[in-house]
C-alpha cells in the first residue's frame, strides 16, 4: 500500500519540549506569585513543580487529560492556601499560552509545508499544545489528542481513532 498520510506527535518531534514546559512553569509561577502571593510563599519553584509531579501521580487514570489533571491540581493549590478556585482558568491559561511558545527544530516549518503538499498530514499528541494556537493548524487536515480519544498513547485506541477519521486503511498511514 501506497502512504498517504502522515501523523506527528508534536512535543519532541516538532520542538524541544523540556525548555518549553520550563518556561511555561516559570512564567506561571511568577503569575501566581504577583496574583496569589500564598501560594509562592508556601512553594518554591521547584516545591512547586514537586507538588504537582506527586499530585499526578496520584491520579494515573487520568494521565490522557493533562488539561484536567494540571486544572485539578491548581485547585487543590487553591484549597491548601485559602484561596477562591476561581483562580484555575487564569492561572491554567497563563500556563497553557507560555506552554505554546514553542521553538521549532531546524526545517521542520519547510519540511511540513512540503509534505503537506503530497500528504494528508496529521497529529497524535498526549499532550495539550494547540498547533492552531501555535500557527500551523493550516498544515494538518486532523488534530487527535489523548484528551479527545479518552486514553493516552500507546494505547491502541487513539490510533484507531485517528484512523477513523482519516477514513484511509492503516497501512496507507505512518
Amino acid at each position: 500500500m501506497t502512504i498517504r498520510c502522515i501523523v506527528f506527535d508534536l512535543d519532541d518531534t516538532l520542538w524541544d519540549c523540556e525548555p518549553v514546559i520550563q518556561q511555561a512553569e516559570q512564567t506561571a509561577y511568577r503569575w501566581l506569585s504577583a496574583h496569589y502571593p500564598r501560594i509562592s510563599e508556601c512553594y518554591t519553584l521547584p516545591d512547586l513543580i514537586q507538588h504537582r509531579i506527586n499530585f499526578m501521580r496520584l491520579y494515573p487514570e487520568l494521565h490522557y487529560n493533562l488539561t484536567l489533571l494540571r486544572k485539578r491540581w491548581v485547585a487543590q493549590l487553591a484549597d491548601e492556601t485559602g484561596y477562591s478556585r476561581a483562580l484555575v482558568e487564569p492561572a491554567f491559561m497563563v500556563f497553557w499560552l507560555a506552554r505554546n511558545q514553542v521553538t521549532f527544530y531546524h526545517q521542520v516549518l519547510s519540511i511540513l509545508t512540503k509534505l503537506a503538499q503530497q500528504y494528508t498530514l496529521g497529529v497524535i499528541s498526549n499532550g495539550n499544545a494547540d498547533v492552531h494556537h501555535i500557527g500551523i493548524g493550516d498544515l494538518f487536515n486532523f488534530v487527535h489528542n489523548s484528551e479527545q480519544a479518552g486514553v493516552a498513547k500507546p494505547a491502541p485506541a487513539i490510533f484507531q481513532h485517528a484512523i477513523h477519521i482519516t477514513e484511509l486503511p492503516a497501512d496507507a498511514i505512518v
